[in-house]
């Protein structure tokens, strides 16, 4: 897909995010990366086709390229994301545990419990 290939190039510039910002969909879905979908490991932009929202066709970072950050900061709001905290606090592989960065992890949350 060209969008995914000039993706790529603008992404080659830079070795690293000083800071990623993400939140949470209520599956833990984060950047159009969800939750029981497989995506190639080795690309720093992968193409959802089959997204479970619309637009069914996304392009987004990698997990791979989304961990080449010093912070990941994770906003987690509303009380619809209570199901996926739940099972992110019992381990559940979900996209969201799946970006962490180098340093730190901050979760801001609002109206659901840790």
């Amino acid at each position: 897909m060209e969008a995914r290939v000039e993706y790529e190039n603008t992404l080659k510039k830079f070795d690293k995010f000083d800071i990623v910002l993400l939140s949470m969909g209520e599956d833990g879905h984060i950047a159009s990366l969800f939750p029981n979908h497989i995506y190639p490991e080795e690309q720093m932009v992968v193409v959802e086709r089959g997204s479970p929202k619309s637009p069914k066709e996304r392009v987004s970072m990698s997990y791979q390229q989304l961990n080449k950050a010093h912070y990941i900061f994770k906003l987690i709001i509303g009380e619809s994301k209570q199901k996926a905290v739940t099972l992110l606090k019992q381990n559940v592989n979900l996209p969201i545990a799946r970006v962490n960065g180098d340093f730190e992890k901050k979760y801001l949350c609002k109206s659901v419990v840790l």
